[in-house]
């Protein structure tokens, strides 16, 4: 079906159909399952990631599928680059040149960098929040499985 949702800073309804966020599920899905035995902690992050999109018409709840999703990746980047910290871990997988074209390996890290600059309230609270719509919260998490996926592909070319 359909929910309706107020569209920000204006008096507007905007029906919007549910496929969209059960779309946003399923990219959440794919990932889940291609990180599943490379990293339970981003394994549980996807999953939470999905129970916060079955509610679309939340903002908070969009937030935190895309808050869920960015601690997905990063405990992801950690385990593959063999370090605690996102920073040195990332750098680290970009310097063993076998993860493949550097723009993708990196790609990870500047998400991370681009959604704390935009939306600092996203994981640690803030004074005043932002807000991520649906067709936003839906972008992000599709780029964010997209590079779980790819670096779970590599991590298993690489037999690691």
């Amino acid at each position: 079906g359909y929910t309706v949702r107020n569209v920000e800073d204006s008096d507007r309804l905007l029906w919007e159909s549910r496929a969209e966020a059960a779309a946003g599920v399923a990219s959440l899905q794919t990932a889940a399952e291609a990180v599943a035995d490379i990293s339970k902690e981003a394994l549980d992050h996807l999953e939470q990631a999905k129970s916060h999109l079955l509610n679309p018409t939340s903002s908070r709840a969009r937030k935190d599928a895309v808050r869920d999703a960015m601690s997905a990746m990063e405990a992801m980047i950690k385990k593959l680059g063999k370090d605690g910290d996102i920073d040195a871990a990332s750098k680290k997988l970009r310097e063993e040149k076998v993860w493949g074209y550097d723009q993708i390996v990196k790609d990870g890290h500047s998400v991370w960098n681009l959604l704390h600059k935009h939306h600092p309230d996203i994981r640690h609270g803030q004074p005043s929040g932002t807000d991520i719509n649906l067709e936003e919260a839906l972008f992000w998490i599709d780029r964010i499985t997209a590079y779980v996926r790819y670096m779970t592909s590599r991590c298993r070319v690489l037999g690691r």
